[in-house]
């Protein structure tokens, strides 16, 4: 259970489902309890998101993970997100290098 909620490192598939299933929950729960809860719920998922999310990601692409600390960082979050999502995998990239090499 541990893994699941804290992973080590997110592919891309990983990170786009996982953050697309944390915003549907979120309005989802907004929707059915009161707004002091909701703003309570929002607070956490806006601290879950960059040290869960994105920090396992940028792992993943062979990025230092302190680099989720400008998810944090209103309006650029956006841009790091999206970012994020396209963002090659440390796997993809040598094995892209190592088929150039082999030609």
């Amino acid at each position: 259970m541990k893994s699941a909620l804290f992973p080590h490192s997110l592919n891309r598939t990983q990170f786009g489902l996982r953050g697309l299933v944390v915003l549907v929950v979120l309005l989802w729960i907004g929707a059915l309890v009161p707004y002091w809860f909701f703003l309570l719920l929002t607070i956490a998922v806006w601290i879950y998101g960059p040290i869960f999310l994105a920090a396992p990601r940028l792992r993943d692409a062979g990025h230092p993970p302190m680099l989720a600390l400008l998810v944090l960082i209103p309006a650029l979050n956006i841009v790091v997100v999206i970012v994020l999502l396209f963002l090659p995998s440390k796997k993809q990239q040598v094995s892209s290098k190592d088929a150039e090499t082999a030609t």
